[in-house]
Order: C-alpha cells, then sequence, then structure tokens
C-alpha cells in the first residue's frame, strides 16, 4: 500500500500526460478534427506561428461551434481562426492545490505545462480530479 499524499504535496508534473497530440495553425479544420478522432484526443495544442505568439488550443467544442455556425463553410476554416491563443500554461512545480484553482477561476478544463518556453505536457481537469480522489483513498 503507498504512502498516502496531500493534495499539496502532488505537483503538476506527477499527474500530467506528456503525450501532446500538435497542429499548427494555418491546418484547416477537417484535418485537426481527423487527427483528434485518429488520436482519440478532446484537443490539440497549436504551436505557435511566430516565436512571439503563445500556444494556442483547438477543441472539440470550438469545432463542434464552427461546424454548428457556419456549415458547409467550416471546411475551409484555418485552425488559427478558430482556437484560443494564448492558452493557459503552468509550470509543472504547481501543486494540484493550486493549479486546480487557477483553471476554475478561469474556467478552463484543460492547460500546457511548460517550463521556461518548452512544452512539457498537457494537465486536465480529469487528471486532477483523478488524482484528487486518489489523495482521499490513500
Amino acid at each position: 500500500m503507498g504512502e498516502r499524499r496531500e493534495m499539496h504535496d502532488i505537483l503538476v508534473r506527477d499527474v500530467m500526460s506528456t503525450s501532446v497530440h500538435i497542429a499548427v495553425p494555418e491546418m484547416d479544420l477537417v484535418s485537426a478534427s481527423q487527427r483528434m478522432l485518429k488520436e482519440a484526443v478532446s484537443c490539440l495544442i497549436v504551436e505557435p506561428a511566430n516565436p512571439s505568439d503563445g500556444y494556442g488550443i483547438l477543441t472539440q467544442k470550438d469545432v463542434l461551434s464552427v461546424i454548428t455556425e457556419q456549415g458547409p463553410v467550416a471546411r475551409t476554416v484555418a485552425v488559427e481562426e478558430v482556437m484560443t491563443q494564448p492558452v493557459l500554461s503552468v509550470s509543472p512545480s504547481y501543486n494540484l492545490e493550486t493549479c486546480i484553482r487557477l483553471m476554475q477561476m478561469l474556467g478552463v478544463r484543460r492547460t500546457i505545462v511548460v517550463h521556461d518556453t518548452q512544452l512539457l505536457g498537457l494537465v486536465t481537469f480529469t487528471d486532477l480530479f483523478k488524482a484528487a480522489v486518489e489523495s482521499l483513498e490513500g
């Protein structure tokens, strides 16, 4: 049986996913959506178009909004027109409590994990939920 860890002792690096699926800003929405389906993921992290730009994020919700609003015209839409940018980023050394509070305050369900300017991973509310429940179980 493992040692019980409190939420403030668990770090983002302990629960983040290092498998991040990437898109480029000029990618069309159909290609991005097909990648999401193929990889069975709910979002793609969008690389910065320029070094001064931050990362972006494209979610299933973003895609559905465009399809609903624009119909067949959505085929011609580029990821950069729909993505959220900049995306919230957190340090791998943040503890769970800090990350959860920040995400709740900003109303986001996922965030990238960055050290300096290097993308390390992604953490979702589901990842945080699992870790929080496990901390209660001991």
